[in-house]
């Protein structure tokens, strides 16, 4: 139920910045949780909430939903014009020098930082700011040294500026508390119960190859932390020591250097029948893809919460995956855990996988996610950092 305000108030304006988000599956799971929450903030909080969202150009169509929500803006940041979308949401663009200013010029009550610190930020308007994963800090071997120096000024800055950070598990609640020296009241957690928007998504075809086996499911990104290597070796094993014809392999994610790399690895191996490299998927697509998999394998090194841990419940898959920092806070009782390092022990769970026929009862654990129960505390602790 959303939080009653007065009818007389205008809504609090909101300058939601993802200036950094780009078009297509780039980003991974974030892009992922903002479009969900501003869907959402805009059908259940729209005279409550001004989403005034700045963003790249080239995401002004995909944005078009933000129309559910009356008094939501697209503030396309870097550009001369507005493109050439439907117009169904108020379009300004802010070419060059203009984004300086904006957040006032826009009667911006509070800034969200949707990727931690905001350029659009101004002295005298609060930030909120969202920190999803210390990565950097727990798992640094998995980035460039020069992603580690940044990513800590990057942090401290967010700290610094922020009247509230967000992120999004208890585990990382902690970690942010512990590092940074953050207080409770200026943290609070969002967690991302996002399998829901599957309910509204029409499911697409997808391609022969997908749909001619059973097999198991990885959804990532292919960066260093989501432990790609170990598991093709795991996989590998699995295959020479499976009795039955083996399961297949699906590995979405957008292509990047290191999908040839990771490729070369499964040729290297012999392990080419198995293993699919799918790519970014469309969420039509990925719908049918969960409803087509037997099972969801997880081997990140690292995750701030883990998403497809959810999605698999949603869809009644079983779910190997590792124990790593939030994953078990999400995954809860009724996952098969194993240590993402040991390529052994990950191949066994994928042989118990394999002999599953079909998924726990997840219905009392995943009523424990709420997209409305989250939302509802994210609006109280926006608006309280705007007063």
């Amino acid at each position: 139920m959303p939080i009653a305000r007065n009818p007389s108030a205008r809504p609090l304006r909101v300058l939601y910045d993802i200036e950094r988000m780009s078009p297509g599956g780039l980003n991974g799971g974030i892009k992922t949780h903002h479009y969900a929450f501003l869907r959402h903030f805009s059908e259940h909080y729209g005279e409550q909430l001004a989403l005034l969202v700045a963003c790249h150009p080239d995401l002004e169509e995909e944005l078009q939903f933000l129309a559910a929500g009356p008094h939501n803006e697209i503030h396309l940041t870097g550009a001369d014009r507005a493109g050439d979308a439907a117009g169904r949401v108020p379009v300004v663009a802010h070419a060059g020098a203009e984004r300086h200013g904006l957040a006032g010029r826009v009667g911006a009550d509070v800034v969200y930082a949707g990727f931690g610190i905001s350029r659009l930020a101004e002295p005298g308007i609060p930030q909120v700011g969202l920190l999803v994963d210390l990565l950097h800090r727990e798992v640094p071997e998995a980035l460039p040294e020069e992603e580690v120096t940044f990513r800590e000024r990057w942090y401290a800055e967010a700290v610094r500026a922020s009247a509230k950070i967000q992120t999004n598990s208890d585990y990382c609640l902690r970690a942010l508390m512990e590092t940074y020296g953050l207080s409770g009241d200026r943290l609070f957690r969002i967690r991302l119960p996002l399998h829901t928007r599957f309910d509204r998504i029409e499911e697409e075809p997808l391609p022969e190859l997908l749909r001619a086996e059973r097999f198991f499911l990885y959804p990532a990104n292919h960066w260093p932390h989501k432990n790609h290597e170990g598991l093709l070796i795991a996989y590998r094993n699995y295959r020479f020591r499976c009795s039955s014809p083996p399961l297949g392999l699906v590995l979405t994610g957008h292509r990047c250097e290191r999908t040839r790399v990771l490729e070369d690895l499964v040729r290297s191996l012999g392990i080419e029948a198995g293993v699919h490299f799918a790519g970014h998927l469309s969420e039509g697509q990925m719908k049918a893809l969960w409803k087509a998999a037997h099972a969801l394998v997880f081997p990140s090194l690292y995750e701030g919460f883990g998403l497809p841990l959810l999605e698999a419940m949603y869809f009644g898959k079983p779910i190997a995956c590792s124990r790593a920092a939030s994953i078990p806070e999400v995954a809860g009782p009724l996952a098969l855990y194993f240590d993402p390092r040991e390529p052994l022990q990950m191949a066994a769970a994928l042989g118990r996988l394999h002999e599953t026929t079909s998924g726990p009862d997840y219905g009392e654990w995943l009523a424990e996610f709420s997209i409305a129960r989250e939302a509802r505390r994210w609006v109280s602790e926006v608006t309280a950092a705007a007063r």
